[in-house]
């Protein structure tokens, strides 16, 4: 017994035991603060450094009332030699983003942007693709990954911060002028 406690833990320490193999997909920045009517743009990362893949599809959920789809566009020096499918929309929800191809690494896949429909945190979420059939397969096509998905947050503010304290400055400056005139 005691050898056989050994050898496991010598398998272990040489991770031949085989370590759960992870995967990533997500947005960066992680938090972005944004005018009001200006865009806001998110990289959407993938590693699959610890696992590599045959490709899958995934989806992004976004707040349809703060933020409108504009585009979504792949990365072409990491998408070089991969198929990639083209996104559909479905109120709040860009579906068939991904690709099919060896992919062992990690990278910028592409960009995401929208542009801003009202103030708010708008909360952004990558998420497994809803046909299970299509989601991320292992390097043989075998088995399925586990992905851990990310998410964002846009802060859409009517003005921006440091823009609205030069007003407010200004504004008080100008009030003490005028009632600094009116006493004299």
């Amino acid at each position: 017994m005691k050898k056989l406690t050994k050898l496991m833990l010598v398998l272990a320490q040489l991770g031949l035991m085989g370590a759960a193999q992870a995967a990533s997909v997500s947005l960066s920045p992680t938090s972005q603060p944004v005018v009001l009517g200006n865009s806001v743009s998110f990289a959407v990362n993938v590693d699959f450094s610890d696992a590599a893949t045959i490709g899958g599809r995934f989806q992004l959920s976004y707040d349809s009332s703060l933020l409108g789809f504009t585009s979504f566009s792949y990365n072409s020096g990491f998408t070089s030699g991969l198929t990639t499918y083209t996104p559909t929309l479905s109120n709040g929800l860009i579906n068939d983003l991904g690709f099919a191809g060896l992919v062992s690494g990690s990278g910028t896949l592409g960009t995401v942007t929208f542009s801003t429909l009202n103030t708010g945190s708008a909360n952004l979420a990558t998420g497994a693709y809803s046909d299970p059939f299509y989601r991320f397969r292992n390097s043989t096509g075998s088995s399925f990954l586990t992905v851990t998905y990310g998410g964002a947050t846009a802060q859409v503010s009517a003005v921006p911060a440091p823009a609205a304290l030069w007003l407010m400055a200004s504004g008080l400056s100008a009030l003490g002028l005028g009632l600094r005139r009116r006493r004299a």
